[in-house]
């Protein structure tokens, strides 16, 4: 029995500029390491433009997403909402927002160490401002 081939979604190369309603941002958009769009976010509130290579990338990628579960949706307040459902533009605006956020922890962890520990809030970190070692490692584990 041969399984459903694995899509690979990724966005590169994103610069973003921040702006009186958020925040705006290009990038290119990737499907199994093969660019497939370029993507404009003005940072004002409305849907970003999306570039595509062909019709049939688009259709692909819109299919895929759809695939995907909805998000979780929580402001932190306690109070249970419905997840949204995935479409193609939020799940760029995701991939987009771990982007920043996976350049952010790399830039923090060249000069500190970050260590979730089981006390920390979910999302949050503790930070020790002492490059990462093994032995450092070890003696945090201790």
């Amino acid at each position: 029995m041969t399984s459903a081939p694995k899509t690979r979604v990724e966005v590169k190369n994103v610069k973003t500029l921040n702006t009186p309603d958020g925040y705006a941002y290009n990038c290119s958009l990737y499907m199994d390491g093969e660019k497939v769009a370029e993507v404009h976010e003005e940072g004002h509130g409305g849907a970003p433009m999306i570039r595509f290579s062909s019709r049939t990338v688009e259709q692909t990628f819109y299919e895929y997403a759809k695939t995907l579960p909805p998000e979780p949706c929580d402001f932190g307040d306690g109070v249970d909402r419905e997840p949204l459902p995935m479409d193609g533009e939020f799940l760029i605006g995701l991939l987009v927002e771990q982007y920043l956020e996976d350049k952010r922890l790399r830039r923090l962890c060249r000069k500190k160490t970050l260590v979730r520990m089981t006390t920390d809030p979910p999302g949050t970190m503790t930070v020790f401002s002492r490059p990462y070692s093994p032995e450092y490692a070890a003696r945090l584990r201790a």
